[in-house]
């Protein structure tokens, strides 16, 4: 695990760093599951709320939305 900072000159420094903290890191075709890789565009995030207030359930509304971009990394 290592942890960084920003100084106020704009040089990154490692604050913290704990080489038995360690794992492999995400697959590529998973990244989209990590919350710092998530994005949505605001046009999608209206069509996913419209959906849910019409009563589709969260998973079936953003399956479907995946369906029509071509893929979750696309939305």
């Amino acid at each position: 695990m290592i942890r960084f900072v920003v100084g106020e000159d704009g040089v990154w420094k490692v604050k913290e760093f704990i080489e038995s903290h360690n794992h492999e890191l995400d697959r590529p075709e998973d990244q989209h599951l990590l919350r710092s890789c998530r994005n949505i565009s605001d046009e999608n995030i209206s069509v996913l709320k419209s959906m849910i207030e019409a009563g589709i359930r969260i998973v079936d509304a953003f399956t479907y939305l995946c369906d029509e971009a071509g893929g979750v990394e696309n939305i």
